[in-house]
């Protein structure tokens, strides 16, 4: 998103100032639109303002003259911040409990910075802000039509739940839950250093309803996470989004759990993701695995899920660029690629994949450090349906040296022709 600088209309231009930081990826349905132009008021409750004459125009509901009313202008991006002054003097035991929160400000022009090596970049800023919490509940509450992210989960942050709570028209991500590392001090040489604990940790995202997610910003979703760890998202309906439903920027310790929810109607706006995303493009050096300091995350389950792979969203979960330790079992998928092995370490097992129109897609799989220990990916055991009579491709790889799939470990499957129905084959 820009600011327009200048409109020219004989040469039909129009030159763009301050803005593209966003981040997005377009696709089909992806539209252009343009804000506050006096020459597009058409329709009813349409405004332009103008900054020079303080001015505000207003196109009426109403064949005559509008009778009475209040123009609020939004400004405040948080409407409820919980705070710390540190990780070691915490904000602890807060609740929020039957509380609405509607109408915060948009975020998209306000400075973004780029949490790590996924493709998104984020405004450090939400409706509800927490930031250095112990302990803070919010449930039963109604996040309407913020403009931008609903829940912004900043720095130390340790069992944090939402529970029971309804994300409506969100101008970015409903719930964004976002670390820190050291990126500045000695040119940056510190950043993958997660030890200091000053990131979100152990937070419980659970029954909540998520929906019209992304108006405005179209690299959101209803649960974000960078430099986070340990997050358990169960029994979330999600729907209806710009982008995926749950997104994990980078491999930060792990230890995460996905279970029980249901996803449709992802990635509206936009395509090449998935309902369910990750990337792991850089290490971060955590103690959550065993209590040392390690490299590797703990493995990520996604377990006992309803997803639907349909709009942009083809890949069920699209485990993208270096994505490692995820096992994917137990869940129904429907439409798409049956399963994404872009890295190595990824364990898919025992899913019910209907109507998928690619089986595997394959790397051959990873190591964590030269001489180390192979990870290689795992499949077996899942039941593929094929919609129609033509060729299935039950595995494929990226067809470049080094990137072929290990036989080995693929067994198992089954796969169906829905058309004829025919009896399943083992491979």
């Amino acid at each position: 998103m820009f600011d327009v600088a200048a409109l020219d209309p004989e040469s039909r231009e129009i030159r763009f100032g301050k803005g593209g930081f966003q981040g997005a990826r377009g696709g089909p349905g992806s539209d252009w639109f343009i804000a506050n132009l006096f020459a597009e008021l058409d329709d009813p409750r349409e405004f332009y303002f103008d900054r020079h004459q303080g001015m505000l125009y207003v196109v009426a509901n109403s064949s005559g003259p509008p009778g009475p009313g209040v123009y609020e202008a939004l400004q405040q991006h948080a409407l409820l911040r919980v705070e710390g002054s540190r990780m070691t003097a915490a904000a602890k035991g807060v609740t929020i409990r039957g509380l609405g929160f509607r109408d915060s400000a948009p975020t998209y022009m306000e400075p973004h910075g780029v949490p790590s090596g996924g493709d998104w970049a984020l405004e450090r800023l939400g409706a509800i802000f927490l930031h250095n919490t112990e302990n803070a509940v919010i449930d039963s509450c109604k996040v309407w039509r913020a403009s931008g992210n609903g829940i912004m989960i900043s720095a130390y942050n340790q069992h944090a739940v939402i529970t029971n709570s309804e994300f409506a028209w969100m101008g970015g991500s409903a719930i964004a839950a976002w670390g820190y590392t050291d990126e500045i001090s000695d040119n940056g040489v510190h950043g993958i250093d997660g030890t200091t604990g000053d990131f979100p940790r152990y937070t419980r995202v659970e029954g909540n309803l998520f929906h019209e997610i992304g108006v405005w910003e179209k690299q959101s979703s209803a649960f974000f996470q960078a430099k986070t760890a340990q997050t358990v998202l169960r029994r979330n309906l999600v729907f209806n989004l710009g982008r995926a439903g749950f997104n994990f920027n980078d491999g930060f310790g792990g230890g995460d759990n996905v279970t029980e929810n249901v996803l449709f109607n992802t990635c509206r706006e936009s395509s090449d993701h998935g309902p369910i995303n990750s990337w792991d493009r850089q290490p971060f050096l955590t103690t959550v695995r065993n209590g040392t300091a390690s490299t590797q995350m703990e493995w990520r389950e996604v377990s006992r899920n309803f997803i639907v792979a349909n709009y942009g969203g083809s890949k069920e979960v699209d485990n993208d660029d270096g994505s490692l330790f995820w096992r994917i079992h137990s869940n129904y998928m429907q439409y798409g690629w049956s399963q994404k092995f872009k890295c190595g370490g990824i364990e898919s097992w025992s899913n019910y994949k209907a109507f998928v129109d690619l089986g595997g897609k394959f790397d051959a799989g990873c190591t964590t450090q030269p001489g180390a220990l192979f990870y290689p990916n795992l499949w077996h055991d899942d039941v593929m349906i094929h919609l129609g009579d033509s060729d299935f491709d039950y595995r494929q790889s990226w067809n470049t040296p080094g990137h072929d799939f290990d036989r080995t470990q693929v067994y198992n499957n089954t796969t169906v022709s829905y058309t004829y129905l025919t009896l399943p084959t083992k491979r």
